[in-house]
């Protein structure tokens, strides 16, 4: 997670990678934070607020390929 207060400086508040194994392996990735699709480039936002209360991510619109 980068700061929305020094983005330009490039820094970081927190930094998490996770790996989630799908079957089938060829599926098509969808994943929401809080209700908001991620997207592979691009960005959202999340609040301390649902930071404190914690970070839901739903991944139940994933569809098999094939």
């Amino acid at each position: 997670m980068r700061s929305s207060n020094k983005v330009a400086d490039g820094i970081f508040d927190g930094e998490k990678t996770m790996s989630i194994d799908v079957l089938p392996k060829t599926a098509n990735i969808v994943v929401y934070a809080n209700g908001q699709k991620l997207v592979k480039d691009g960005k959202i936002k999340l609040g301390i607020q649902e930071a404190e209360r914690g970070i839901i991510f739903d991944g139940s619109a994933t569809l098999p390929m094939g």
